[in-house]
Parts: C-alpha cells; structure tokens; sequence
C-alpha cells in the first residue's frame, strides 16, 4: 500500500531501522522500551538539527506507521509517541515532528481532494479505497495524540480544517474521505474537542474562519456553536458514508451527546 511520507519515499522509510522497530513493538514481541531505545539511537549521536537526515527519516517513519494502522489500532503507537516525547529534551525535535505531520496532512488533502476533483488515480498504484484509508488513519493518530492533552502533541487546528472542509461549506462534502476523516474527531479526541469548544480556544488571524456556508459566523476557533453545526452537519452526511466510513461517522454521532452530557 502506497503510503504518505514528507520527505522520503514510504519504500525508504520502511528500510529504516527506526520503522522497523515500531513496527516490531506493534506487530511482534518487540517492547516500547525497546522501540524507542533504537528509535532515539540515531538522534543522540546527531547534532539535532532539523534537517538531519537520521532524524528526519525517524519522525517519517512513525507517520508511515500511522498512515498504514487501522484507525481502531492506534492505542500502541500514540503510546510509543508520547513516552517518546518524555524522553526527548530538545523542544525542537518534537517542533519538527509537528512540521513533518502538517506536511503529511498537506499531501493527504491534496490526495483526497484531486480524487473529488477529477475522479482520477493520481497514480497507477493508489487507488481511492487506499487513499481513504491513509485519511482516515492520519486524521484518527492526530486526533488521538491532541486527545493526549500533552502541549507539545496538540494538532486540533488540524481538527478544524478537516471538519471545516467537511461539514462547512455552502454544501456538505461528498467525498466519503472527507465525512470520515472528519468523523475521527470528535470520535477519538471528542472530551478534547468539546472542553476547546466550552473555552473557545481560537487561533490567530483566520486559520481557523468558518466554511463558506458559515460565513456570517464570528468563529476563529472552536466553540460550543461550532461543535452543534458540526453535529447536526455530519447526521445529515452519515447517508453519504458506506462501509468502515459509516461506521466511524455513526460511532462519532453516538458519542457526541454523551460527551455533552458528561461534561
């Protein structure tokens, strides 16, 4: 499966000792201690620049990873980033991390979008069905590390704009990628999400506008009004969702009065 990777190929990624060893942790007998002991191993004998190649290639193999694990199997690898986290003293390590996921996010869109677009295979080797499981499954890892509340993991801007590009526009999107990824939300980071929405946690300038079929709207971040549009939005495109996309976005809806109620 084609997967997403800033800046090296999957296929490079995935000879990295680093990819090897989460997969390991996930996959085999290998122990999180272990992972992270040969994930680090390149970086404490590098300069910790932003642009090291050892380093670099490290972060990119956890977004392969989390690109390629099911939305639902995600526990163990959220895990292994964050006691990762705990581990690395330099700030800007993580820093290029969150670059490096932006970046993937970045290439997902693009992805997705051109499939609505032009209904064409941006390769011959990535089909759609393939292209919405990467969104989904990169939607759901950010999602789950923002739900973390560790300051260093928060990617709920990134919260925004995929249920801003779903659910806001002057019509509801008819991409199942986009329903889906957007359902991940609220599914696996919906107590965060909502907590923002009651502090109205904003971001600068118009990151954070509304969708054209809000524009009158004053939001520049998340709120309590936000959270029901996006509610009542996304009953309306569960329809529109088939297969493993249906049952992420009926789970999300199902779950959304509850975290209201309890909090």
């Amino acid at each position: 499966m084609e997967s997403i990777s800033i800046s090296y190929k999957p296929g490079e990624v995935r000879n990295s000792e680093s990819y090897k060893a989460i997969k390991n942790m996930l996959d085999g007998p290998g122990s999180t201690q272990n992972a992270i002991d040969q994930f680090i191993g390149p970086m404490t004998e590098s300069s910790h620049r932003p642009d090291n190649t050892d380093f670099t290639k490290a972060w990119n193999s956890v977004i392969v990873v989390a690109a390629e694990t099911p939305h639902h199997a995600q526990g163990r690898l959220v895990d292994f980033v964050c006691t990762l986290c705990t581990r690395l003293d330099d700030s800007v390590d993580i820093e290029v991390f969150g670059s490096e996921l932006r970046e993937a996010w970045n290439v997902g869109k693009f992805r997705i979008e051109f499939h609505v677009m032009h209904t064409l295979r941006l390769t011959p080797t990535v089909g759609d069905d393939v292209d919405v499981n990467v969104w989904l499954n990169l939607n759901a890892f950010s999602a789950r590390l923002t739900a973390t509340a560790q300051p260093s993991l928060d990617f709920s801007l990134f919260g925004i704009w995929t249920l801003r590009a779903a659910l806001e526009g002057s019509q509801i999107s008819s991409s199942v990628a986009w329903i889906g990824a957007a359902a991940c939300w609220p599914l696996y980071a919906g107590e965060t999400v909502y907590r923002m929405c009651s502090n109205k946690k904003n971001f600068g300038g118009k990151m954070a506008k509304p969708g054209d079929g809000f524009n009158d709207e004053p939001w520049r971040g998340y709120s309590t009004e936000r959270w029901q549009a996006w509610r009542e939005r996304l009953g309306e495109a569960a329809d529109k969702a088939e297969g493993e996309t249906r049952n992420v976005v009926q789970s999300a809806l199902e779950l959304m009065p509850r975290i209201e109620q309890s909090q």
